[in-house]
């Protein structure tokens, strides 16, 4: 079909996508088309075979750590100006009370550096971004969780980002931590399993 500027002001004949890439900038856009910052450019989370999977960690004595690499999980963010949303949702029981069991957060940027992102240790504190929800004593027949949501991070890098959520204990003796269940396992009503799962959002800014 033919191109025909029209005396009207109207252009007829192109196709979608029949203008060549890059001819229209966003200053042609009229304001408030296309958001400025905060659009979600891609969501990912872990699979679903993930979230079922049950485990245990060892995590030696006083401030040891173990990784919880059944919910590590990557992301390549499209532009280094993006912001990565942070989810996560832990269930499971330690084999202490629940006040000695805490969680950090690894970020490892592929060819770069790995770190814990919940912010700098102050004295001799152990440094930490979430603890498990109440601080019971159960510690064989009741699940926990150790769960937030929302949390932003600047990586500054267009480089493949792994997240791993990593396991604290701040007992003087080695604990080990089980998600998605119970510590004790038998097939009984009052067992529980569960659910657990990370997302990871890139939005621009």
């Amino acid at each position: 079909m033919p191109i025909t500027i029209n005396g009207s002001g109207t252009v007829t004949g192109i196709s979608a996508g029949g203008l060549p890439d890059g001819c229209i900038q966003s200053a042609d856009i009229a304001s408030g088309v296309i958001p400025a910052g905060g659009k979600i450019l891609q969501v990912v989370t872990t699979a679903d075979a993930d979230r079922t999977t049950q485990g245990s960690v060892l995590i030696s004595s006083q401030g040891g750590t173990t990784d919880l690499t059944a919910f590590a999980l990557s992301i390549t963010p499209s532009a280094t100006t993006s912001k990565i949303r942070i989810s996560l949702h832990i269930g499971g029981e330690g084999d202490f009370n629940d006040y000695v069991f805490f969680l950090k957060m690894k970020r490892a940027i592929s060819g770069g550096a790995t770190t814990n992102i919940q912010g700098a240790t102050v004295g001799s504190k152990t440094e930490v971004i979430t603890s498990m929800n109440s601080s019971g004593s159960d510690y064989a027949t009741t699940l926990n969780n150790l769960q937030f949501s929302g949390l932003i991070d600047s990586p500054n890098t267009t480089s493949a980002i792994t997240y791993t959520p990593v396991m604290v204990n701040t007992r003087n003796a080695s604990q080990t931590f089980y998600y998605n269940r119970t510590v004790n396992n038998e097939n009984a009503y009052n067992r529980q399993h569960s659910v657990s799962w990370v997302t990871l959002e890139e939005i621009a800014v």
